[in-house]
């Protein structure tokens, strides 16, 4: 039931209908909620028999069912890729069956056919079975040594690029898994990224689009953490003609990896178009709609448009869409624009202004974070209590900057670390606004200094922190004559 729930979310309600007896009453319970463990389904359907080996067997049944469902069914989209390889794995199906059953010269035009595709998208498994089948009818059937030794060779090109691609993906999930550990890289983590990503192209590049894929993507990963982002930028321009060149939909993904250097260097119109792009070819069904959408809303962010930004948040916050890997970041978007709207940037909103307490709530605590978004975690904690609970602020800001002494000295937070004393700044001198101004000069100074693209890490400044500053400076400059002599404060 752990597997089988969340398969279940993915099939709409219409397409459910075509669910037979047992497993429709299944479905219909599991959606409903009525049933949430295979303990419970026993219970409610057989008598309270627990472990029942019909549940077992209904549970197969119906998983049968709705594999037969998402192969069959025109209501699920499907890109022309994935098309052609439902296409060619049924051939292949078909294929197997009709030799098996001793149609075997009846069967080479299937073959014949089902090869163009399955070389035409680079399938090299499928592409080798069918070779193997071909090499061996004109071997021993026909008696044709050209068109046997023909096929022959195909099958062994085929064979290199299948193995390749499988080295290259079991490879890269290994790298990818150690990249996602943390978002801070050790020079001995990326440069054992680059040992490996040189070996893969050296021993295992073809023309394959599959292996490409993958060796891009790891391209992609190493020139982010280099913060070469004009590199990101020319490595998934080239994926993307390349692509195009081959008439296959799979663009989409280097379109938004295009979108975090393209915001960093400021190219906020280009950012936007490939973003608009990328939409246009993923749906909602998709994991990678949630993610083109966080981008799209960082890119109104960055250029300042905040109300377009809300209205793009308003559209998609509580989908069930969201990605459970930005559920985070999505809860820490909410957070900035609580702010926004509470410190009247934006203003097309509808009721009254969250609460703090409300919004803090919703705020992972920075010790619990696994996904390090620290960072913006602890920037929030201070912003949302500014004006609003200046004691909580000032109790937070003694563990915050004990924090930045322990974790935060890596080269990547420096604006992070710069900006935070800054805030830092704001209770130490009783949120004084002159005070806070004339005391955080030269650190402005220093932020300037330090552009974003230079010193960035993967993780983008929900809103540049030059700006945020500014926000904060407006909220000090209309309240500080109200803060003064509310709050004393010792200056450490």
């Amino acid at each position: 039931m752990k597997y089988l729930i969340p398969l279940l979310k993915k099939i709409e309600p219409g397409i459910a209908l075509q669910l037979e007896g047992e497993c429709a009453r299944l479905y219909e319970l599991i959606q409903s909620g009525v049933i949430k463990s295979d303990n419970d389904a026993c219970e409610l359907l057989f008598d309270g028999v627990r472990k029942s080996k019909k549940f077992s067997e209904l549970k197969v049944r119906l998983i049968q069912q709705l594999v037969q469902i998402v192969i069959q069914h025109p209501w699920i989209y499907r890109s022309s890729l994935q098309e052609a390889f439902i296409d060619s794995w049924k051939s292949l199906v078909a294929i197997k069956i009709l030799l098996a059953k001793g149609h075997k010269v009846g069967s080479i035009d299937i073959i014949l056919r089902a090869l163009r595709q399955a070389r035409k998208y680079d399938f090299h498994r499928i592409a080798v079975e069918l070779c193997i089948e071909l090499q061996h009818h004109f071997f021993v059937i026909e008696n044709n040594e050209r068109k046997g030794k023909y096929y022959e060779k195909i099958l062994a090109r085929e064979k290199i690029k299948a193995e390749a691609e499988e080295q290259v993906r079991i490879e890269s999930a290994k790298l990818f898994f150690e990249h996602n550990k943390t978002r801070f890289h050790s020079k001995q983590y990326i440069l054992d990224l680059r040992k490996k990503l040189d070996f893969l192209k050296t021993h295992f590049q073809h023309d394959s689009v599959h292996i490409n894929l993958y060796l891009w993507n790891l391209e992609v990963l190493y020139a982010y953490l280099q913060h070469d982002y004009s590199h990101v930028i020319d490595i998934c321009v080239s994926a993307i003609e390349f692509m195009e060149s081959r008439k296959m939909d799979r663009t989409a993904g280097f379109r938004y990896k295009l979108a975090p250097a393209q915001l960093i260097l400021g190219q906020y119109d280009e950012a936007r178009d490939n973003i608009r792009q990328a939409i246009a070819r993923v749906k909602k069904e998709e994991y990678s709609w949630s993610v083109v959408t966080y981008y799209r809303l960082l890119i109104e962010l960055h250029d300042g448009e905040y109300e377009q930004a809300f209205r793009l948040f308003q559209a998609a916050n509580g989908a069930p869409q969201i990605s459970r890997a930005l559920k985070v970041q999505w809860r820490i978007v909410k957070a900035y624009m609580a702010f926004l709207i509470r410190s009247g940037y934006i203003r097309e909103h509808e009721g009254r202004s969250p609460h703090y307490r409300q919004i803090i709530s919703e705020i992972p605590p920075y010790s619990q974070d696994k996904q390090g978004n620290n960072v913006n975690i602890l920037i929030l904690q201070l912003l949302i209590n500014l004006g609003h609970n200046n004691d909580v602020l000032i109790d937070r800001a003694e563990a915050i900057r004990k924090y930045m002494q322990r974790h935060m000295r890596s080269r990547e937070l420096v604006r992070a670390r710069t900006f935070l004393e800054m805030l830092l700044t704001i209770p130490r001198y009783q949120f004084h606004y002159e005070a806070v101004i004339r005391h955080t000069h030269k650190k402005q100074k220093l932020l300037l200094s330090k552009p974003l693209r230079k010193t960035q890490n993967q993780d983008i400044e929900i809103i540049p922190y030059t700006e945020l500053w500014k926000m904060v400076l407006h909220i000090l400059s209309k309240h500080s004559s109200r803060y003064r002599g509310r709050n004393r404060v010792s200056r450490r």
